[in-house]
């Protein structure tokens, strides 16, 4: 087992190799050259996570802005669509966005691998999302719905199936010794994880604390949501609730993943505290940002209190 996760890892790293991922994008660059870039449309529509979609449509929107490019973003990614547009469904019209053709599979895979900046500052990016990122009517009744009418404490994420093969295996018990001090001031706590022993685990250690989670459907033990067999437009609205639901409230501790890093992108307010960190230069966008916001500015203050943890000795 051990032996076989390192192979993945190892796999995984490999395909993600610029020289690698670049080669299998030249097929776009000719079609790419070719098009009218005063009226462009990109489909996301490699298999990816919905943070991953979010993250990429950020960063084509400041390439589109940075290069004076009229640009409507799509995705019909197959995880989450059965050929509809994810940004038709669930947000606010993109205004100003050209009514133009997708560019085909090959020249928006060239865009998205090799034209967009790999990283861009916080703070634009949430001048982005702002604007791209608005949840429709639609999706603004799902999220109220698992509200149930109530502002959540803080959130908690814990990602512990897949993203392992990027980020490594983070112990559950290493993010519950690090949510102990604020789950003492909780009430209420967004739970948002793929891991059902360390929900039960977190549930049972703390029976005062009303954790609340979104899931849609049942699935086998060790799959990732997003890989699962539940219906894709289920798949995304549960990704998309989740995302926002950690995104408003005050603070999430977690554990690396796109889902998590873009709630600090979606309300400026938020805090985030990372028990995983990983601060290379392949560290992606936006963890790498949501990173070097942490460190900046030390531990988010505990529910109940504006004093931040004290970690001294």
């Amino acid at each position: 087992m051990f032996k076989a996760s390192k192979l993945r890892q190892l796999a995984t790293r490999l395909h993600s190799q610029p020289a690698v991922q670049r080669a299998k994008t030249l097929p776009g660059l000719v079609p790419y050259r070719l098009a009218d870039k005063r009226a462009l449309s990109v489909d996301i529509a490699v298999p990816m996570g919905m943070g991953a979609i979010l993250a990429h449509a950020i960063r084509l929107r400041a390439w589109a802005e940075t290069r004076g490019y009229g640009l409507r973003i799509r995705s019909t990614c197959p995880l989450y669509s059965d050929g509809a547009d994810l940004f038709e469904q669930f947000f606010a019209p993109q205004q100003g966005a050209p009514d133009a053709p997708p560019l085909g599979p090959q020249a928006s895979r060239w865009v998205l691998r090799n034209e967009m900046p790999r990283h861009i500052p916080l703070d634009q990016s949430i001048a982005i999302a702002a604007d791209l990122l608005r949840p429709n009517a639609r999706l603004e009744a799902a999220i109220s719905e698992a509200r149930g009418g109530q502002d959540f404490d803080m959130a908690i994420h814990y990602r512990g199936t897949d993203k392992v093969l990027e980020t490594g295996v983070a112990p559950f018990e290493e993010l519950l010794t690090a949510a102990a001090p604020y789950l003492e001031g909780a009430q209420s706590v967004f739970l948002a994880t793929d891991d059902a022993p360390f929900a039960a685990r977190i549930r049972a250690d703390w029976p005062g604390v009303r954790f609340v989670s979104y899931d849609l459907g049942e699935v086998a033990a060790g799959v990732p949501r997003h890989f699962s067999d539940l219906p894709a437009e289920l798949k995304a609205q549960e990704a998309l609730v989740n995302m926002v639901c950690i995104a408003r409230t005050p603070l999430c501790l977690r554990t690396s993943s796109y889902m998590s890093s873009l709630s600090r992108i979606l309300n400026p307010a938020h805090r985030t505290l990372t028990v995983n960190k990983s601060l290379t230069r392949n560290t992606p966008y936006p963890e790498l940002e949501i990173l070097e916001a942490e460190t900046r500015e030390g531990p988010p203050p505990r529910p109940g209190t504006a004093q931040p943890l004290d970690r001294s000795p």
